[in-house]
């Protein structure tokens, strides 16, 4: 599967482990479901920390996207280690993506929230997360889309996830935006119709993609309203 530099993770997870054999499943509905409402909870919950309320977001606060995912991610551990114990993934905050190295020192690309797979540590599910300050503020999202539709991130997943922290405009209007640009109407998911999340499916250039990952994509698109 692997057409680059070898890694430590290639020997420990080879890629005749049937999770590779079988990739399609080894995100299945309900884990993604699981993992996609621990990212809403986790946002709800960063909502409610003392204070977030009196933010000024018209300060242009320093490294204001980094320092949300950041506090985001932390939230989305503190709910997960609250479960059973038995979970099928890990949270992990900007989880590197080996799979495309461009050369042996190259930095790896890497989700801002993100989740790994206990039986099987090279697959990761990642949540590509940016600051959205209007309703037309669409470009760097859709260009985070690029990148997955491309195999740069998420390679080893037929699904992932972009995150819009809204400063201002509605959920409609940027939901409108995205539709109009891709061509595609968004689509709840039915698990979370009641919040401002949608879905958009693709077809990905297979050759760009490591052997057992199907060129069918499901991107979803949630949008975080910090206001």
């Amino acid at each position: 599967m692997s057409r680059r530099a070898p890694t430590i993770l290639d020997d420990l997870f080879p890629d005749n482990s049937p999770e590779f054999a079988a990739i399609a499943d080894a995100w299945p509905r309900h884990v993604v479901v699981e993992m996609l409402t621990l990212v809403w909870d986790g946002f709800d919950r960063l909502k409610a920390t003392p204070n977030f309320k009196a933010l000024d977001f018209s300060k242009n606060y320093a490294q204001l996207e980094r320092s949300l995912t950041d506090l985001h991610q932390i939230e989305v551990t503190q709910l997960w280690r609250r479960g059973s114990g038995f979970e099928s993934f890990i949270p992990h905050h900007e989880p590197w993506e080996f799979e495309n190295l461009a050369g042996r020192s190259a930095r790896p690309p890497s989700g801002d929230i993100g989740f790994v797979l206990v039986a099987n540590r090279r697959l990761r599910w990642s949540v590509e997360a940016k600051v959205m300050e209007s309703a037309t503020d669409i470009f760097r999202h859709l260009g985070d889309l690029k990148k997955y539709l491309e195999g740069k991130s998420s390679p080893l997943s037929i699904e992932a996830a972009l995150g819009g922290y809204v400063l201002k405009g509605s959920a409609n209007d940027i939901f409108n935006a995205l539709g109009r640009e891709l061509k595609t109407e968004l689509k709840p998911l039915p698990e979370l119709a009641k919040k401002p999340h949608r879905t958009s499916h693709h077809l990905r250039d297979k050759n760009k993609l490591p052997n057992a990952t199907p060129s069918r994509f499901m991107c979803h698109h949630m949008l975080f309203l910090l206001n």
